[in-house]
């Protein structure tokens, strides 16, 4: 946050209004969200307003899903490269890719947590234990999609949220975007 800051106060008086994302404690629930400032200076003054970005939607998670086929499907040892190397056009915030190689079962690309290349789906438990490669893997067997639900860690807020995954066949590889479901009052903390 201090980099966002420091380029919003040292932007020069020329009148016009001027935008800066960063990440911010929201005072609701404590939690670090992105959020959008939108500033203009006025001599030694800034005047500024900011409002939290909405959380990723099932919409958004569908698209990027659809452009990581599209580009897996032209250059798959390119696009898995581009995921791994955490590409901001196959990863967006709590949106990102992963891929699994249906030959071996192993994830060759992680769009935010490189630990998980190489892992093999059915050793891949959730946050709160529960097998969820296994049942990934049940879910999508004998289907092109399919979607799961489990409790994940949100790579924007770092807490454990509910989460559904779409996943689709692409030739051997399968490859999921999940979105995390906005938090309930009565979800655990």
């Amino acid at each position: 946050m201090g980099q966002a800051f420091t380029n919003i106060l040292s932007q020069p008086d020329t009148q016009e209004v001027r935008s800066q994302e960063y990440r911010w404690t929201n005072w609701q629930d404590g939690k670090t969200e992105r959020k959008m400032a939108y500033y203009k200076r006025v001599e030694d003054k800034v005047f500024a307003v900011g409002y939290y970005m909405p959380r990723s939607s099932p919409s958004a998670a569908q698209a990027l899903l659809d452009d990581a086929i599209k580009d897996l499907n032209k250059a798959p040892g390119d696009t898995i490269a581009r995921i791994n190397q955490l590409d901001s056009q196959l990863t967006r915030d709590d949106l990102y890719i992963f891929v699994v190689d249906t030959s071996n079962l192993k994830m060759v690309a992680h769009g935010y947590n490189r630990r998980l290349i190489n892992t093999d789906l059915r050793h891949l438990t959730s946050v709160d234990g529960q097998p969820i490669g296994q049942q990934m893997l049940a879910v999508i067997k004998g289907r092109d999609t399919a979607r799961i639900n489990y409790l994940w860690s949100n790579p924007v807020t770092g807490k454990p949220e509910p989460k559904e995954t779409l996943l689709r066949r692409s030739g051997r590889y399968i490859v999921a975007v999940g979105y995390y479901a906005a938090p309930t009052e009565n979800a655990k903390r």
